[in-house]
Parts: structure tokens; sequence; C-alpha cells
């Protein structure tokens, strides 16, 4: 008898809880159906997974050891509440569904039974500046407490999965990690052959910026940048992008009335939905992206997964990303972007560094490999 009791013990499926309680759209979504459908694909014979979700979030596919949660649309909704929920409420839903691990992608943990392991993915609260803040408005009250809540997350969670070295530099200097994180970068699919081409110059050259509308992202420098550029070649940029704060997005959309007032050669577009943008990238030469603060640029590999070249700020992480003898700009220097942009239509020197770089992309940011590491970090395999 005691021999049975232990054989079932040692049958029984590890469960995997995800708390998604804050993960509606945008790479969050992303992040966590990639994780899903792996999950679905390599290991739903071997363990379960409980998703503690948001009602807005959407997952089609079922399976016998998957299973989601939902914690109703009033919560959804609710930041605050939502986070009260996740205090006070999250860990006996845990104890109820048996979970030997929780995995929170969001970032924002309590203490709880379960070994937990949290994902660091937003750099904003710890890189405050009136370019990532919103003046004295509610809004950057949240970006300070969320600051507070990632700190204290940090301290009382088991392990960290940094997504880039250079956002484990930021809060090394911030709290004492020691051993208890992973670098993983985030992964796309490279499929087919890449290889990225030199523009031709003889042709409308269209360039394409995938960002939220926000200060920090720097869209007016990159608006004066094409304008001038304008003057050199026939040009087309398209902003594609949310815009969460209003305030910038009027200045955005008055600008661009200013320098284009008949819509000649800059479209504004708002959210697409992700599978829509990764096959809108075939309809251009060039990609762009201007951010002062980003943990890991999803887009920029995103872009180059899909042959397009890019161009981008001058940030550590996209150096970690590009490598250091790629071509980058100042963000905060409209000339230099200017500059930077029309030096690389005009070389052959940059599109093949890239080149270069294609099995170094691949091996590095692969969805695959993404996943895989992920997991095994999750049960400690």
């Amino acid at each position: 008898m005691l021999q049975e009791v232990k054989n079932i013990k040692e049958n029984k499926f590890k469960v995997i809880g995800i708390d998604a309680t804050n993960i509606i759209i945008g790479g969050g979504a992303t992040h966590l159906k990639n994780l899903i459908n792996y999950f679905l694909i390599n290991l739903s014979s071997k363990y379960k997974l409980v998703i503690f979700c948001n009602d807005k979030f959407s997952f089609k596919k079922k399976n016998k050891n998957l299973k989601f949660i939902y914690i109703g649309k009033f919560l959804s909704s609710k930041p605050l509440w939502r986070l009260f929920w996740v205090k006070f409420f999250l860990p006996k839903k845990i104890e109820q569904n048996n979970c030997d691990i929780l995995f929170i992608p969001g970032g924002i943990a309590f203490k709880n039974s379960s070994p937990t392991t949290v994902m660091f993915r937003n750099l904003q609260p710890f890189q405050i500046s009136p370019k990532t803040l919103y003046g004295l408005s509610l809004s950057s009250l949240r970006i300070i407490f969320l600051r507070f809540l990632l700190i204290n997350s940090f301290k009382t969670s088991d392990r960290i999965i940094f997504l880039s070295n250079h956002a484990k530099k930021i809060i090394q200097k911030k709290i004492l990690i020691k051993n208890k994180y992973k670098i993983i970068n985030h992964g796309v699919n490279f499929s087919g052959q890449i290889s990225y081409n030199k523009i031709n110059i003889r042709k409308t050259i269209s360039i394409v910026y995938v960002s939220s509308i926000e200060k920090y992202k720097n869209h007016i420098n990159v608006l004066k940048a094409i304008a001038l550029l304008k003057r050199d070649f026939k040009v087309k940029l398209t902003l594609i992008g949310s815009f969460p704060e209003k305030k910038n997005y009027e200045k955005v959309r008055a600008y661009i009335n200013e320098i284009d007032p008949k819509n000649s050669f800059i479209q504004l577009k708002g959210n697409l939905e992700h599978k829509i943008l990764m096959k809108t990238y075939k309809d251009y030469d060039l990609g762009i992206h201007a951010s002062s603060c980003e943990n890991f640029p999803n887009i920029v590999i995103e872009m180059l997964s899909k042959n397009l070249p890019v161009i981008t700020s001058r940030i550590p992480v996209m150096k970690e990303i590009l490598g250091k003898n790629f071509i980058f700009f100042n963000e905060n220097n409209h000339l230099d972007i200017y500059q930077k942009i029309k030096k690389y239509i005009n070389s052959r020197k940059y599109t093949h560094y890239l080149n270069k770089r294609v099995n170094f992309f691949k091996s590095h940011f692969s969805k695959k490999k993404q996943m895989e590491t992920t997991f095994r970090y999750l049960v400690n395999e």
C-alpha cells in the first residue's frame, strides 16, 4: 500500500500556475499565447498549466491539462481592485489548484506559498525622467507606485527572469539579487532565408515606426528628421501604435498636420493585431525605433525576422541586440536621426553588417529557445 501511494506521488503531474491577471493585449498577450502554445505542443503530457486570467484575454485552444480561471469583468478593468485580488485571493486559488510553481510574467508578486518566478518587463519605472513621466498626474503616480511594487516583487520572489543584460544591470544597482536570476531574451520565428537588401533610392522609400505614441518614444524628433529627409529622397513614413498619452498624441497629430497637411507622405495608424502587423513588414524598406527607454525591444527583432532592416536609438539594449558596430542615432536630436538614416540609405556597409549577423539573430532570438529555456527554468530542470 505504501508503495502504491509513493508511485501515485511520483506520477503526479506538476502544476504550473501563471498569474496573467494584468495581461490583456500587446507584447504581454503575445508572450502568454506563445507560452501556452509551446506547452500544448511539448509539455501537456508532463505538466498541468493553470492560468489566472484577465477576462479580456482570449485563447481558443483546449486541453485537459490546460485550465483558465477568469477573475471577472469588474476586476479585469479595475487595476487597483485587481491588485487587491492578487494580494489576498490569489494565494487561496493557488492552493485550491495545487500549484507547485507560480510564474508571474507581469512582474508584480506578493509572498506566496508556492515557489515564485517573476519576469521583469517594464523598465519605465526605473528610468524616471520628464520624458518617462506625465507631469503632475495620476499616471505619473502610478509609475512611481509601480516601481515600489516591482522592487518588493524582486525581493520576495524566489527567482527573476530578465529579458536583457541591460535590464539586469539596472535592477542590480537597486537591490541585491545574488544568483536568483536568469537572462532569457524574447524570441520570434526567423523562418525562411533572411537577407537584408540595400534600399533602392530610385523609388519611394517606405519607413515604418511601430510604437505607442508616448513622449519617451520621440515621435516628434522622428517626424522632423523625415521632413528633412524628404528634401533628398522620395520618402513615406507610417506610424503604427496605440496612444495611451492623449496630450502627446495631440502634439504629434498637430505636428503631422503642420508638415504634411495633405497627408502625402505621413500616415498615422492605430494599434494593429499582432498577426496583421507581422504581415505588414513586407510593405516597407526600413524600420525605425527611436525610444529612449526599453527593456527589450521585441519590435526590432520582429522586423529583423521579417527581412526588414532596422535603424535605432543608441540606448544600451539596442547595442546589446544589434552589436556595437551597427549604426545608431541620438534619439534626442532630429538632425542626427536625419543624418544617420541618410547615411544608412546611401551605404551598403550596414545592410552587409546585418546580413553577417543573421545567424546570431536566429540563434539568440529564437522563439522556440525562449519558450524551452523559460519552462526549464520554471520547473528547475
